[in-house]
Parts: structure tokens; C-alpha cells; sequence
């Protein structure tokens, strides 16, 4: 490709992950989201627009803009839709032409960069979730324990415990919260599961 088309190949790409984040802050229904990504903001970003096959796998569940991708063809790119903890799929962006061939260096990097935002995507919406739960948890049992990492300004990373109880006063429903520092502990718990796992394998 000359420099133009390098160019106007760079601006469908960007125009691509615009519309992704567009599509993912008016709604919270992930399968919209998905099905948007794979039937229409995919293809219209890649080389080959009308040629392009692209399919999301979360929790072993196909959503694809084209049948039996699989028995097509294997000329395709693929990233990892994970977090540092926990892998919730893939995605697979490919040519049904066989003849048509990827430019890596580029065309990996925006495969990745659906790949990262749909993860970011899927763990907001997990954290969400998280919320909801324990909310409706503390309205029902009055009391909530939990544990988080804090950030502070200087960026350490500290382990906290909130205790948040939901009390009555002057007739008005309240929360108090206490949150505690839970560093010494977390410290101990891990050289006490060190020490067993030693034992464990003497």
C-alpha cells in the first residue's frame, strides 16, 4: 500500500474502536455490543471489508457475522479476551478469501486493541454486577464485609477491609462504613499458605 491508502486504512481502524466505545457507553447489554462489533464495526474497519469474517467466543458461546467460520477458512487473526486473572474468550477477525492476506504489523495490533476493549468492557460490566448484588445484599442482611485494593495519590497499593452496616437514625435510614487497613494480614495469610504448601510437599 502506498501512503494514502496506509492512511485511509489507519483512519477506518481508529473510526472502528471510536464507534466500539460509542456503542459500549449508551448501552450495558453486552450482546448488543457484540453483535454491533462483529457484524458491522469489524468489517467496515479492515482492508477488505466485504471479505472479512469476525467472531466473538465468550464463555464457549459463538457470535459471528458469518456461519461455519471454522470450516471456511483458517486465515484469520485472533487475540485473547482476558484480564490479568480470568480469560473470558477470544475474538477471530479473518478473510473467508484464502487469497487474501493480512498486513500483521498493523492488522494484529487493531485485533488486539477490539480484544482489549471488549475485555475492559466485559469487566466493568462484571464489577457492576458486583455492586448490584452486594446492595441488594445489604439492604436485605443490614450488614456488608468486603474487601478491595486501594490506590493511593502515590500509586501503592494497599489491601482494605469495609465493614458497612446500615442503621436507623431520627427515623432516617443510614450507612456506616468503617474501612481498615488489612496489609498485616494479608501479609500473614500468604506466608501462612507458603508454609502449608511447604509442608504439603515434604
Amino acid at each position: 500500500m502506498n501512503e494514502n491508502e496506509v492512511l485511509r486504512q489507519r483512519i477506518k481502524e481508529l473510526n472502528g474502536l471510536i464507534s466500539l466505545m460509542e456503542i459500549a457507553n449508551k448501552t450495558e447489554d453486552l450482546r448488543e455490543v457484540i453483535n454491533k462489533l462483529t457484524s458491522n464495526i469489524i468489517p467496515k474497519s479492515m482492508k477488505f471489508s466485504d471479505k472479512v469474517f469476525s467472531l466473538v467466543i465468550i464463555d464457549n458461546v459463538e457470535n459471528s457475522n458469518c456461519k461455519n467460520i471454522s470450516k471456511k477458512t483458517s486465515n484469520y487473526l485472533k487475540a485473547d479476551i482476558k484480564t490479568k486473572k480470568e480469560k473470558y474468550g477470544e475474538l477471530q477477525v479473518g478473510y473467508i478469501d484464502e487469497n487474501l492476506k493480512f498486513i500483521d504489523e498493523f492488522e494484529q495490533k487493531i485485533v488486539n486493541a477490539y480484544a482489549i476493549a471488549l475485555s475492559k468492557l466485559i469487566e466493568n460490566l462484571k464489577y457492576q454486577e458486583k455492586i448490584i448484588k452486594e446492595t441488594h445484599k445489604l439492604q436485605k442482611e443490614k450488614k456488608l464485609i468486603a474487601e478491595m485494593n486501594y490506590i493511593t495519590k502515590s500509586g501503592v497499593k494497599i489491601p482494605i477491609e469495609i465493614n458497612t452496616s446500615l442503621s436507623v437514625l431520627n427515623k432516617k435510614n443510614i450507612a456506616i462504613t468503617i474501612v481498615r487497613d488489612i496489609t498485616e494480614r494479608k501479609i500473614a495469610e500468604r506466608k501462612l499458605k507458603a508454609k502449608n504448601k511447604e509442608l504439603i510437599i515434604q
